[in-house]
């Protein structure tokens, strides 16, 4: 119990010397020179949409796309399909219907 206390007082000390050593090193905080860019007053409602937009493409369109992928599937994904079940280099696809 004893050396359980004391290698955890150890590795605090170690992360806290770790720490400050980084927090040392950082150079001071400036704000960078002022942009016409970040006057932008779109840029305020860009803030307020976007979280709102990525909700919903997570949440609605991705799911949609990968539904509609499995009722409509990929015309490339078809098309190399069809070109597996024409080679005549190997046996024919399982899916390859004859004729």
């Amino acid at each position: 119990m004893r050396s359980l206390a004391r290698r955890l007082s150890r590795a605090l000390l170690v992360a806290g010397l770790a720490l400050a050593l980084v927090a040392a090193s950082a150079g001071p905080l400036r704000a960078g020179p002022y942009a016409d860019k970040d006057s932008d007053p779109m840029r305020i409602l860009y803030y307020a949409v976007y979280p709102a937009a990525k909700a919903a493409e997570w949440l609605v369109f991705r799911p949609l796309h990968f539904l509609g992928q499995l009722v409509a599937p990929d015309e490339d994904e078809r098309r190399a399909l069809s070109e597996q079940c024409r080679s005549t280099e190997r046996r024919p696809h399982r899916h390859c219907r004859p004729g």
